[in-house]
Formats: structure tokens, sequence, C-alpha cells
């Protein structure tokens, strides 16, 4: 709980935090346990700012109607714009003193809030970052930067900050290990300083990976992190399976946006004058090869020549072919894979995709047979 002591930058003027909400066409059960587990952190000195991206109109009054009577919560409505034109949107109208994001389908584990600006007064930090508990129909993994005694947490300093946004940017979802930098890929349960992320902004336009690229702007800018070893959010995906099954070939090109903002954010475009550390461009580079092997995934699943088409225009892209030009970066499978990449041979990529799941099969059959 927050002390007295720590009571004093709080003016009574302005909420103590401010949680953003986006929401396009929501399920209504999912979005009720949101906001109910907002409202249980027991915080009374907050405000919650539901965005409205674009619902249709029955969706708008339903919204509307669930949140009625509640002077806690404010809602704004836009136009369809997409998730970080919503988040930015929040951004602007807040007014708290820290900031933290929810998604309509999570929710907030009990005693988020209080703790994480507990972490954030005492250790004078900048971010407080929890772990989330990821959970789907048959699995459940847990990503957290630490693994210290329950509850504990550690203060880490700007001299890490360049190796982590290299780890965010190359790191990829797993929905059965732990994995820790994988917690940065997710804004939320995650506690921000206002005033220290307050110009850092979404990419509008990006479809995939929206929330690592503004962890990784924001690790830019902030001082202090605090990573506690506690399940601040859960990150329900019950009903979409892995990250891999789920991406479909008719999506291959909505990755063109993400792979130009890594290769922009790495500085590896020849039109852009930053030169990032070598830990941000080794993890822009390798994160922008996991993409085109997601790409190359989806169509061996989906045997599509659109989606095969739709690969060959990702992988034609400057953002690709600037990544992948440094192939010691890469070993094995990797390595055949960028060359592959970087010489456009899209039915090269979608063969050793095809040779992966069959690998992968193979063992998962041997491991039953060995189980029985």
């Amino acid at each position: 709980m927050i002390t007295l002591e720590e009571t004093s930058l709080f003016d009574g003027l302005r909420p103590q935090v401010t949680v953003i909400l986006p929401v396009h066409n929501p399920d209504m059960n999912l979005l009720d346990r949101a906001l109910g587990s907002v409202r249980a952190q027991g915080c009374d000195d907050l405000e919650m700012l539901v965005v409205d991206d674009g619902s249709s109109r029955n969706f708008v009054d339903l919204i509307d109607d669930l949140v009625a009577g509640d002077s806690k919560i404010r809602v704004l409505h836009q136009e369809n714009q997409g998730v970080s034109a919503a988040r930015n949107r929040g951004l602007d109208a807040a007014r708290g003193v820290f900031v933290a994001f929810l998604d309509s389908d999570d929710y907030f584990a009990e005693g988020f809030l209080s703790a994480a600006m507990h972490e954030m007064l005492q250790k004078s930090a900048d971010i407080v970052i929890g772990n989330i508990l990821v959970a789907s129909d048959n699995a459940f993994a847990v990503w957290g930067l630490q693994r210290g005694l329950p509850g504990s947490a550690i203060l880490v300093g700007v001299d890490e900050f360049q190796a982590w946004r290299g780890r965010i940017l190359s790191c990829s979802p797993s929905f059965v290990h732990d994995v820790d930098h994988l917690v940065f890929t997710s804004v939320c349960g995650t506690l921000y300083r206002l005033e220290k992320i307050r110009g850092v902004r979404f990419p509008v336009g990006v479809r995939h990976a929206e929330d690592r690229l503004f962890n990784v702007a924001a690790l830019n800018v902030v001082d202090r992190v605090v990573a506690v070893n506690r399940t601040w959010l859960v990150y329900d995906r019950s009903n979409e399976g892995s990250v891999t099954s789920s991406f479909r070939a008719e999506q291959i090109p909505e990755l063109e946006s993400t792979v130009d903002a890594y290769a922009r954010i790495a500085g590896l475009m020849l039109d852009n004058e930053r030169v990032e550390s070598i830990e941000v461009q080794a993890g822009a580079t390798l994160g922008i090869l996991n993409y085109v092997k997601l790409a190359a995934l989806a169509v061996a699943a989906s045997k599509s020549k659109a989606g095969v088409s739709s690969l060959s225009r990702l992988i034609s892209t400057e953002a690709v072919n600037a990544a992948l030009q440094n192939s010691v970066l890469f070993s094995g499978v990797d390595r055949l894979a960028a060359s592959a990449a970087r010489h456009r041979m899209a039915g090269v990529l979608v063969f050793l995709a095809e040779l992966r799941t069959a690998y992968r099969l193979f063992y998962a059959v041997l491991a039953v047979i060995r189980w029985k």
C-alpha cells in the first residue's frame, strides 16, 4: 500500500494513476471482467480511460451502458484508427501521475497498482514491471525479467537498457516456456511514470509488435526500471492458441510495416542517419528474420499461392534486405533462411518451414510413444 510519506507526490488535483483501455467491438463479458479487475485494485484515486476505436453503433451503446454511473471512467470515442492510435489518444488525455495499459480480453492481478506504485516511489523508478501469466487452452507460461524470491524487486539502471532493447526486438513469443524479456512485448501489467514517457508514441499503422516498439522507445528516455517477481497481469489467449498457429498467410502484408519500423528504430535503413547500439541493431536484425520465418510458416500451413506472393513481396522490401546483409549474426538453419530471404527465394523459405514443422511433429510423436 502507498504510505503517508509517499503521498507527497500527489497534490489532489490529478489522479494517482490512469488506466488506458482501448476497445473495438469488444466481447462485453471480457470487457466487464477487465474493468472489474481495475475496480478491484483498491486504488481510490484513479481514472480509467476507455478509448472506443470506432466500434459499431450497437457496441458504442453497450460500452456506454456498461460504464454508466462510474465517475472514475471516461469513454473517448474516435473513428477506427487501430490500437496504437487509441492508446496515443489515451496518453494525450491521461491526467494521472502514473499510467498503465490494459486490453479488454486481459485483466490485472489483485494488488497490482498499489504494489507497483509503492515500488515506483520507494525506488524513484520510471517503469515498474512485473510478471505476465500467459494462459491458453492447453498451456501456460510466465514471462518475467527475474526469478528471485516471490515478491522480490530489483532496480536496473541505464547501463543495461541497450542490451534489453536488443533482446526485446529479437525474442519470439512462447506459450510453453518461461521467457524473460517477452514481458516487454506487452505494455499491459506495467506501470509507467507519465511525465517520463509522455512523448513516446505507439507506432500508428503497425499491426504487429507495436507494444515492444513502444517499450524499446521508452527505454531510451527513462533512467530507472524496477522488475518485480510477482504476477501482475493475466494475458488470456485461451481462444487464440500460439502466435505461430494463429498467424495466417493473408496477414503477411501487415508485417511490412513492422519490419520497416524495426529497421528504422535500429538505424538499418539507408535514409536513417541515426546509429543505434550494436545490441539494438543485432536484436532488430534477428527480429526481422523471425517475422520472415513466421510468414514462411504461415504459407507452409496454408499452401496458398497468394501467400507465396505476399512472402515474396515481404522479402523484397528494403527493410528486409538492409537487415539481412550481415550473415555473421546467424548460424545453422537461420543463416540458410537469411540467405534465402536476401536472394528473394520464397520457395526455399517455405521448404525450410515445412521441414521445421515436420521435425517438430516427428519429435512430438516420438515423445508420445516413449511416454506410453
